[in-house]
């Protein structure tokens, strides 16, 4: 073999021509059919990779409770609470959208693994008890326009924090359970 490289690539003209069909598997399995037998094991093999890659992901929603209770937990200690309306009306409007997800989940495992706090229940009280007090905050000379807009844009947020958590961004799920700790 010689240290030159194009000298190389000529003494090896078979690994040239695998090499495409490696790339595009498509074309040489199905188009070709130059490798039926390994084309039945590819559809094998993917079949069993779609399948247990949906398995794992069922299996990890019902994991996934220790670290919705964890991310909750590390929030309730930072001492941060709600302090304008437009706060006031997102707590609201966060464990609104939390319910809903909770009775989307159809995976009883994860619910009754979640803390107390973060239970149904709890979601639909939290909900109720940061509206009366986003009300309460409203002064006599307030105008309910201002209420309405401020409604408005905390129902915007709580969808895209909500809207992250179920796409499962990076952050999506600790910046919901931050919002549900403060709103405690």
């Amino acid at each position: 073999m010689s240290a030159h490289p194009t000298v190389a690539r000529e003494a090896e003209p078979s690994a040239r021509k695998i090499e495409p069909d490696i790339i595009h598997l498509s074309q040489s399995f199905i188009t070709n059919r130059k490798f039926p037998g390994m084309y039945k094991l590819l559809s094998v093999v993917t079949a069993v990779a779609v399948f247990g890659s949906t398995v794992s992901a069922v299996n990890a929603q019902s994991a996934d409770a220790p670290a919705h209770n964890a991310a909750f937990e590390l929030w309730t200690t930072s001492g941060a609470s709600p302090q304008t309306l437009s706060e006031m009306l997102t707590c609201s409007a966060v464990w609104e959208r939390w319910n809903s997800s909770l009775l989307e989940r159809s995976d009883r495992k994860f619910t009754d693994a979640l803390r107390k706090e973060l239970s149904s229940g709890n979601a639909k009280k939290r909900k109720i008890y940061w509206e009366r007090v986003a009300r309460r905050e409203m002064d006599e000379d307030d105008d309910s326009a201002y209420f309405d807009e401020q409604r408005s844009t905390a129902e915007e947020y709580a969808n895209k924090l909500t809207t992250a958590y179920r796409d499962q961004t990076d952050k999506g799920m600790q910046n919901l359970m931050e919002w549900l700790a403060i709103c405690k």
